[in-house]
């Protein structure tokens, strides 16, 4: 343990090997006596008049008085080191004095000994959570490898779906059946085009809409649209996660291709279909579809075909509310919450509308 001996003055008269080492005392003789003048207040960062208070306070107690102050030298400078101390008196042949003998504080080794012990469980702490870590992180690249992988699976198996039902259209005669697998190509085609996006991007779980529904608006364009119809669409960017964007696209889908079968009759002369998406409120977003066409009759045969059933299950599916209008041609509203909308990945981004 660090002890040491101070005179009336201060000064130190005698100082242990460990008081020398860790104050960075110089060797003096083999009793440890002191021959220059150090005075105790020199080895704290305290402040001088705190030492003498302490060291007045214990010249006059012959009981074990604690205190403590900072060290100024030695590898543990600036670290707080608890004491005890009190009057000793000292008589032989030779001497009589009263002088102040100040020893570490005995609990002082037992709380060194439990911050080490407290150090090394953090450490080994440490070191689990980082493997921890590193495992964790691999098996979540492997599970973005293995979703990637299916992603791509999935899109070369609707490619491949669409083949096979062009050859079986090729090799029809009926009509309506031919017009039933055309229905039934564009459908898969929507769906193709989520995990199209999705192959194409980082991302396993999230497409943007906006491209989404262009991509889906440019295809029939091409392929149903008279040279007399226009087609545009006013979409502001949002992303969505795809049990959003998959029936979302299905719908667009089912929707603008009525629109262009059926609102435009021989003879009907120019017309437009607009698509727009945007923000409705705060949590919801608003889908609509609408031409300037001849309309539609109402009546319980409207209710009742394929596409009608398959809109109505769709909106139902995104937890939606889907209404038409007749007036000026047909106008579909479909207004629905987004999954995830709270998530810490934005489902919404910051509102910028895109024309075409």
């Amino acid at each position: 343990m660090e002890l040491m001996l101070l005179d009336d003055s201060g000064k130190i008269v005698f100082a242990n090997a460990k008081a020398r080492e860790l104050n960075e005392i110089a060797n003096g003789a083999a009793n440890g006596s002191i021959e220059s003048p150090l005075r105790f207040g020199a080895f704290w960062l305290d402040a001088p008049d705190k030492v003498v208070q302490i060291m007045r306070h214990l010249a006059g107690r012959s009981q074990w008085q604690p205190f403590s102050l900072i060290r100024a030298r030695g590898d543990q400078k600036g670290l707080r080191a608890l004491f005890r101390g009190c009057r000793i008196h000292m008589s032989d042949a030779e001497c009589d004095a009263s002088l102040v003998m100040i020893t570490s504080e005995p609990t002082q080794k037992v709380q060194f000994a439990e911050h080490r012990r407290l150090i090394a469980s953090l450490n080994q702490a440490l070191a689990q959570g980082q493997r921890a870590e590193k495992t964790l992180t691999e098996l979540l690249a492997k599970q973005h490898r293995l979703h990637r992988e299916l992603v791509h699976r999935v899109k070369n198996n609707l490619n491949l779906l669409l083949r096979l039902l062009d050859a079986g259209k090729r090799q029809t005669r009926n009509l309506d059946c031919a017009d039933l697998i055309r229905d039934m190509q564009r459908r898969i085609i929507s769906v193709a085009a989520v995990h199209d996006l999705l192959d194409n991007t980082d991302q396993t779980d999230f497409v943007q809409a906006d491209e989404l529904i262009a991509r889906i608006c440019t295809g029939l364009r091409q392929a149903l649209a008279k040279d007399s119809i226009v087609i545009d669409w006013e979409l502001t960017p949002v992303r969505l996660h795809i049990e959003d964007a998959t029936p979302l696209a299905l719908i667009v889908n089912e929707l603008v291709t009525n629109a262009l079968k059926h609102a435009f009759p021989p003879g009907r002369g120019d017309g437009r279909v607009t698509i727009s998406l945007k923000r409705n409120g705060v949590d919801k977003l608003e889908a609509t579809i609408h031409d300037d066409g001849v309309g539609l009759i109402e009546g319980p045969r409207q209710s009742k075909g394929t596409g009608t059933r398959i809109i109505a299950a769709l909106a139902e599916q995104l937890n939606g509310e889907l209404t038409r209008s007749i007036e000026g041609g047909t106008k579909w509203l479909l207004i629905f919450p987004p999954r995830f909308f709270d998530c810490p990945d934005p489902v919404l981004l910051p509102a910028s509308d895109t024309r075409h």
